[in-house]
C-alpha cells in the first residue's frame, strides 16, 4: 500500500431502505494502527453516490410535516364530543410545536472488535443491545446465533445510539475481509458525528380547552393533537399522522 501502515482498503456493502440499523456501506481502511488508518482514509479518492435523498431539503420537509398534521387524520381515539367542547370551552389554548433532526452523537462513539476462528465469531464492543448484536452479525456472517459470542464492555454514553449494531456488523464484516484475524472497528468523535443516526424531525399540534367546574364534578379538559412524524426506523420514507381527542 502507498501509506505506510495500511493494510487493505474494504468495499463494505450497503442494505436497502429502509435500513433498519444494519450498514449502510462505505469504504473502510484496515491498518496497523488508528493513524496509518487515518491517513490511508485521506488518500482515498472515491466518488459517491449519493443515494435518493440527495436533495433533500429540511424546511420543505418541515412544511410537508405541518401540512400533514393539519389534514384530517385517522382518528385512534374518541371519546365525548371534543367539537363541542372546544366551543363552548371557558378558555382555549392552542400550541404547534417543531423538533428538528437531532444527531444521536455520544462523545464515547461506538467502536467494536471481532475476530472468526474455527466457525465461531468473538466481539467486544459498548452495545445496549447484546442479543440484538448477536442475532445481526450471525446473519450477516452467515452462521448460527450459538456460535457468535458479544462481550459487553463499559458502555460510555449510550442513549439509544448503541442499541444499534451496524457498528458491529461492519466490524465484523471486516474481520471476515481478513480472514479472520481480530479487528477493531474505533469510532473517531469526528467521523461518527458525520455518519450518527439522525432522530427525525416532527411537527405536533395541540388545542385543550378548559372547562368550568360543574357540581359534582370538577372542571374537565377537552384535548385535541394532531402529530405528523416519519417512523423511527433510519432513512425510512414514509409519513404517518394521527388525531385523538376526548371530552
Amino acid at each position: 500500500m502507498r501509506v505506510p501502515g495500511v493494510v487493505k482498503v474494504v468495499e463494505l456493502p450497503s442494505s436497502p431502505l429502509p435500513a433498519d440499523f444494519n450498514p449502510l456501506g462505505g469504504i473502510a481502511v484496515i491498518a496497523r494502527n488508528t493513524w496509518a488508518a487515518i491517513q490511508g482514509r485521506k488518500a482515498l479518492k472515491i466518488e459517491w453516490d449519493h443515494g435518493p435523498h440527495a436533495t433533500y431539503d429540511s424546511a420543505a420537509y418541515k412544511a410537508e410535516l405541518e401540512a400533514a398534521a393539519r389534514a384530517a387524520g385517522k382518528v385512534v381515539r374518541n371519546e365525548g364530543d371534543v367539537d363541542a367542547a372546544l366551543q363552548s370551552a371557558a378558555k382555549r389554548l392552542d400550541a404547534e410545536y417543531y423538533a428538528p433532526h437531532l444527531a444521536q452523537a455520544p462523545m464515547e462513539p461506538p467502536a467494536a472488535t471481532v475476530r472468526i476462528a474455527d466457525g465461531t465469531c468473538e466481539v467486544w464492543t459498548c452495545t445496549q443491545a447484546p442479543q440484538l448484536t448477536r442475532e445481526r452479525v450471525a446473519k450477516w456472517l452467515k452462521l448460527p446465533v450459538e456460535k457468535v459470542t458479544v462481550h459487553v464492555t463499559l458502555l460510555g454514553g449510550g442513549f439509544g445510539r448503541k442499541s444499534k449494531p451496524d457498528y458491529v456488523i461492519e466490524a465484523a464484516l471486516l474481520s471476515k475481509a481478513m480472514r479472520g484475524k481480530p479487528v477493531k472497528r474505533p469510532g473517531p468523535v469526528k467521523t461518527t458525528c458525520a455518519i450518527l443516526i439522525f432522530i427525525p424531525c416532527r411537527w405536533s399540534g395541540w388545542k385543550p380547552a378548559w372547562m368550568p367546574p360543574v357540581k359534582p364534578w370538577p372542571g374537565c379538559t377537552a384535548p385535541r393533537r394532531r402529530r405528523s412524524r416519519p417512523p423511527s426506523a433510519p432513512t425510512a420514507s414514509s409519513r404517518c399522522r394521527w388525531n385523538w381527542g376526548w371530552a
